[in-house]
């Protein structure tokens, strides 16, 4: 059980879902800061306070309308710069620095960062499949057509468990989506990926402003 959920009944939960949705994020990002081999204050600073929000007993959108950034610097590991951060993926629903970190990464150093991924099968996906980011690569693993090989059941099994925490996916979404058949609009031609004309990523990936 989620720390600091304790008693919640099913639609607290989905609210707290939201505060598990943006430390995915900052956790995301950290990891993106070792990968670039950043000093260590930086990432662990972004690694406590995901930790600090996933405890919240109150959704950290309530806490920021009710009291704008000072309530989240309030909170316990939560400086001005991510409380920032925060602000923007709560009325956005995007983080431009963490998008720009990711942009001045190659897809191939992106998939490093996660476990389970090494320097060889990285170097694969990304150069003879074509996969370009995070949400390419939970496709192709998602898709039963996918020529994508390297991965045994349980390699297969915890990455796309870490890829649900990276991209804010609801829980089980993995076995929603193969069981319902649900996927990414893609395909491959001579096994590289090619997404299909009217492909488009899932919601939670867009921004928009909220009023």
């Amino acid at each position: 059980m989620t720390p600091g959920t304790a008693g919640l009944g099913r639609a607290d939960f989905e609210i707290i879902q939201e505060n598990i949705d943006i430390a995915a994020k900052l956790r995301d990002y950290a990891d993106l800061l070792a990968q670039q081999g950043s000093d260590g204050f930086r990432e662990q600073a972004y690694r406590k306070a995901a930790e600090a929000i996933v405890g919240l007993e109150e959704p950290l959108s309530v806490i920021f309308r009710r009291d704008g950034e000072k309530g989240l610097i309030a909170l316990a590991h939560i400086g001005k710069g991510i409380a920032g951060a925060i602000a923007e993926l709560i009325t956005t629903r995007c983080w431009s620095q963490l998008d720009r970190l990711r942009g001045e990464l190659s897809p191939e150093n992106v998939f490093r960062t996660i476990p389970g991924i090494g320097p060889r099968l990285a170097h694969r996906l990304a150069e003879d499949y074509q996969l370009e980011s995070l949400e390419d690569l939970e496709a192709a693993l998602l898709d039963p057509d996918s020529p994508v090989k390297g991965f045994g059941e349980r390699r297969r099994a915890a990455v796309l468990a870490v890829l649900a925490q990276r991209l804010g996916r609801p829980d089980n979404y993995a076995l929603r989506a193969e069981g319902s058949g649900a996927r990414r609009q893609t395909h491959f031609q001579g096994g590289r990926h090619v997404p299909e004309a009217g492909g488009s990523r899932p919601a939670s990936d867009h921004c928009t402003k909220t009023p």
